[in-house]
């Protein structure tokens, strides 16, 4: 509307001018010399116009902050300085489109805050641990107050008409972020070496960060810098975490060794060179036993396994438990000291009840005398699963556990005939038993 304006008062001031002018050859050469005149005039006003139209407007878009602000910070941490940032970054709603004004560093914040880096040429991408892109740290913090000074006035750089004739603008080099530093920690333990009787000892580690806010030690959140007191029962190597603004860094390994005052002792029982559990029938094993860094041993399990023995050794011993069936034979070996604690060790034997058979001819267990005939064979067994007969051609080959069969006996040739029953269980686990009649044959 300006530029209208002054241009028809500039071209009703050169009509005016020529429209009064006398049409004579004196006042020629005079109305000549007034339009050069007026053309100086008009193109003096047009620099001004010009000048007018391309004048930016003034904003006051500076401020000082002492605090580097990023994400999750407040007021009561920063004096105040969130809802400062906040008031400035509102001046501009296309940086600030939300312009709340709450105190707390949020994402709207954060990203309201890459908006004006990005427009000020400060850093464009990134992000906050990386590049700093949407962490006021003290390079955005130079750049938001002016170069320094907190009561400098910038120009907006948006011009607010366009102009034919524009210079072109040199562009700003993209100024390198500053980013906070990683966070340094050391640890150490005091003492570095346990000796103990056999109880878990207690240590103190210590340690101190610099660029931290918070360490992490386990499953604990500690502060930047301490100690405390950690229990261990052996060899163990310890680090702590630490982080801060600039990402999370680990301490150094700090190694606490852990040692015995006198070694624990170890105990090694065998039955029947077994370690057990094992099954077998009532009768003697061979117990055979070795210890180390032990001084005493005592058995226990039943009757014939009890006492003290000697911290190695070997010997017989009668096994069988009729009621329950089954057994634990136990040895216990230690140090008299009694620093450490002693050792055991166990072998579980189940007894099998044994085979048993019973065979009689003729109702007789024998030996019996009697005429060349038929005679009855009856015969009964118990924990078996098997009978199997010997003595002649009609009394041989496998047989039922239990029965009752009329037999031919009668051997010409000797006349004496021993006729036997064999009868087990075929786990193999138990010994077989067998039971025999001899007939003396009289013709």
């Amino acid at each position: 509307m300006k530029k209208y304006i002054a241009s028809g008062f500039l071209t009703l001031a050169v009509f005016v001018s020529i429209g009064f002018a006398t049409p004579t050859f004196a006042q020629t050469t005079d109305v000549a010399a007034q339009i050069q005149a007026l053309l100086a005039q008009v193109k003096a006003l047009q620099a001004q116009i010009a000048q007018l139209q391309g004048q930016p407007a003034s904003t006051n878009a500076c401020i000082s902050l002492s605090y580097n602000l990023y994400a999750d910070q407040t007021d009561a941490r920063t004096n105040g300085e969130v809802t400062k940032l906040q008031q400035f970054l509102a001046q501009d709603s296309s940086i600030y489109p939300a312009g709340l004004i709450t105190g707390y560093f949020g994402p709207m914040t954060e990203t309201a805050v890459q908006h004006w880096q990005a427009r000020s040429g400060v850093v464009s991408s990134g992000s906050p641990g990386s590049t700093g892109y949407g962490y006021v740290g003290p390079r955005t913090r130079a750049a938001m107050s002016c170069g320094g000074s907190a009561n400098s006035v910038i120009p907006n750089t948006t011009p607010t008409n366009t102009n034919p004739i524009q210079p072109t603008p040199t562009p700003l080099p993209s100024p390198t972020p500053t980013l906070s530093p990683v966070p340094s920690v050391y640890l150490y333990a005091n003492p570095t070496s346990i000796i103990s009787d056999g109880k878990p000892g207690t240590i103190t580690l210590h340690w101190s960060s610099v660029n931290a806010t918070y360490c992490n030690f386990e499953k604990s959140k500690l502060s930047p810098s301490g100690s405390m007191v950690v229990s261990l029962s052996q060899t163990t190597t310890y680090t702590i975490s630490c982080t801060g603004p600039g990402g999370t860094n680990s301490s150094n390994p700090v190694t606490v060794s852990f040692q015995l005052s006198q070694p624990s002792p170890t105990t090694d029982l065998k039955i029947n060179s077994s370690d057990g559990p094992l099954a077998k029938t009532a009768g003697y094993s061979t117990f055979s036993w070795a210890s180390s860094n032990s001084d005493y041993c005592t058995a226990s399990g039943d009757t014939y396994w009890s006492g003290t023995k000697s911290t190695s050794g070997s010997e017989a011993v009668w096994t069988g438990n009729e009621k329950t069936g089954i057994t634990t034979y136990q040895l216990t070996c230690g140090a008299s000291s009694g620093k450490v604690s002693p050792a055991g060790d166990s072998v579980t034997v189940t007894f099998l009840q044994p085979s048993t058979v019973d065979l009689k001819i003729n109702n007789s267990d024998g030996p019996l005398t009697k005429s060349a005939g038929y005679s009855t064979f009856s015969w009964t067994s118990t924990n078996a699963d098997y009978c199997t007969a010997s003595g002649d051609t009609y009394w041989s080959g496998a047989k039922s556990t239990s029965g009752s069969k009329n037999i031919w006996t009668g051997n010409e040739k000797t006349g004496i005939t021993t006729y036997q029953l064999t009868c087990g269980a075929s786990s193999g686990k138990t010994d077989p038993a067998d039971d025999s009649v001899t007939v003396n044959f009289s013709y």
